[in-house]
């Protein structure tokens, strides 16, 4: 039987009080209506831990606002808030100009060579079928800027230059600032 979203189950939302906690250490994504619960992992093709969907994307289980359809319940605790923070980051690409702006420096710092050879192993080990640019700007260059920010990659083992942790830093520093601030 498919649950229908009333305002009793946003009330007894397990993630309600953790979206509220994430947004109010990071204004920048607050405003939203964030719609975070558990999915089912019959709707999990790509087999990750959770999915976003922007607001009106078709396959969004709750249109008209940004969601987070959690499909891995073993993970918990600070781990789940991590990821869900990491997630809500999509959400910035394509409503708040300046993020765009900054995430748009960061992938200007990767040479098409290393974007190619982390395509072709996505493609070989999970099988990716989206075209490189569609999987890049969707996907990887969005999981770049998780793994630094929500501190998912290792920072110091070189996976990052000097100029793209001061790219992410900026980034960083964007979150702790509501929309229109200066």
């Amino acid at each position: 039987q498919e649950e229908t979203f009333t305002e009793e189950v946003a009330s007894s939302n397990p993630f309600r009080g953790m979206v509220q906690s994430i947004t109010k250490q990071y204004p920048r994504l607050g405003g939203a209506d964030w719609q975070v619960f558990y999915g089912d992992q019959k709707n999990n093709p790509r087999r990750g831990h959770l999915e976003f969907y922007p607001p009106d994307e078709r396959d969004n289980p709750r249109p008209g606002s940004p969601s987070i359809e959690v499909f891995d319940r073993s993970v918990r605790g600070d781990d789940l808030r991590q990821m869900v923070f990491g997630d809500m980051l999509h959400h910035l690409s394509g409503t708040d100009p300046q993020w765009k702006k900054l995430r748009q420096q960061y992938s200007d710092t990767i040479s098409q060579e290393q974007k190619k050879r982390e395509y072709e192993y996505e493609v070989t080990n999970f099988g990716e079928t989206r075209d490189i640019k569609k999987w890049w700007d969707v996907s990887r260059l969005d999981a770049h800027v998780r793994g630094y920010i929500a501190d998912q990659w290792p920072k110091d083992e070189g996976l990052y230059s000097d100029k793209q942790k001061g790219i992410l830093g900026e980034m960083q520093q964007l979150l702790t600032q509501p929309r229109g601030a200066k």
